[in-house]
C-alpha cells in the first residue's frame, strides 16, 4: 500500500507570479523612453544615504526631474489594476478593505550596477498606511540579466548549514527546499510580474553576461485600508 502525502506549507512567504502580455500596452515606447533617460544619466538615485546609494538608474524620489522624460504608464496600468484585483481576491480577507497601488520606481541597469538589500515595509508617502506587498514587472529582461535575490527571513536557514548530518543531504536546487537557503534567486522570464510580501529583503547583483540590453523593471507598492478609514493622498 502506498500513501499520498500532502505537503502543507506553514510559515512560508508566498510569492505570486503571472505574465503580462506585451501586446496589451505600449511596451516598446516605454522601453525607448527609459533607454533615453539612461543615456542622460546611467546613475540616477535619490534613494538612501550617500554612503549607501545604489550605483544604477532609479526614478524613486526623482520622478519630477525635468532632465528626464516622463514615462506614460496609462496603458500598462490597466494591466496592473487587473492583476492586483485578482491578487486581492486570492488573499481571502475577512473584512472589507480598500486596496491601492502606486508605481514606486523604474529601475534600469547594466553590468556592475547593483541594488542593495532592502524591503518595502514602510509607510506609503502621503498616507497613514504601511506597504503590505510590492510587485515587480520585468519589462525588459534578457538572457544574462541578473535575477532578484530574496533573503530568507527565517533564522533557521542561518544555522541549518551547521547541521552536518543534514546539510549535505538536502537538494538545495529544489525550490521546495528554499526554507534551507539563506538566499534564493528568482530568475524570471521577460514580461513576468511577481508580487511578494513587503517585509522580504531583496536585492540584485551587479553581474551580468549581457552588456547590450538594459535590465528594466517597474516596481509597485500595494497597500490596504479598512473601508471606514479615509485615505489621504
Amino acid at each position: 500500500m502506498s500513501y499520498n502525502l500532502e505537503r502543507l506549507y506553514l510559515f512560508s512567504p508566498s510569492i505570486f507570479k503571472t505574465r503580462i502580455d506585451p501586446s496589451t500596452y505600449d511596451k516598446e515606447v516605454i522601453i525607448a523612453d527609459v533607454e533615453e533617460n539612461y543615456k542622460i544619466s546611467p546613475f540616477r538615485n535619490k534613494w538612501g544615504d550617500i554612503e549607501a546609494k545604489d550605483n544604477w538608474h532609479h526614478t524613486y524620489g526623482d520622478e519630477d526631474n525635468s532632465m528626464f522624460r516622463k514615462i506614460n504608464f496609462d496603458k500598462v496600468n490597466v494591466e496592473y489594476a487587473k492583476i492586483i484585483s485578482d491578487f486581492v481576491r486570492r488573499l481571502d480577507l475577512i473584512k472589507p478593505i480598500n486596496y491601492h497601488y502606486r508605481i514606486a520606481n523604474i529601475t534600469a541597469n547594466k553590468n556592475i550596477q547593483s541594488m542593495k538589500m532592502h524591503n518595502h515595509l514602510s509607510k506609503v508617502g502621503g498616507t497613514n498606511s504601511w506597504c503590505s506587498f510590492n510587485g515587480v514587472h520585468y519589462m525588459n529582461f534578457k538572457k544574462g540579466h541578473s535575477g532578484t535575490k530574496i533573503f530568507n527571513p527565517s533564522t533557521f536557514a542561518q544555522y541549518f548549514k551547521t547541521f552536518e548530518h543534514m546539510s549535505d543531504l538536502v537538494n538545495l536546487n529544489n525550490t521546495d527546499n528554499t526554507e534551507y537557503h539563506d538566499v534564493a534567486t528568482i530568475t524570471p522570464r521577460e514580461d513576468d510580474f511577481i508580487i511578494m510580501p513587503s517585509y522580504l529583503n531583496h536585492g540584485v547583483d551587479g553581474t551580468t553576461n549581457n552588456e547590450d540590453d538594459l535590465r528594466i523593471t517597474v516596481v509597485i507598492n500595494i497597500w490596504f485600508e479598512k473601508k471606514e478609514e479615509i485615505i489621504n493622498e
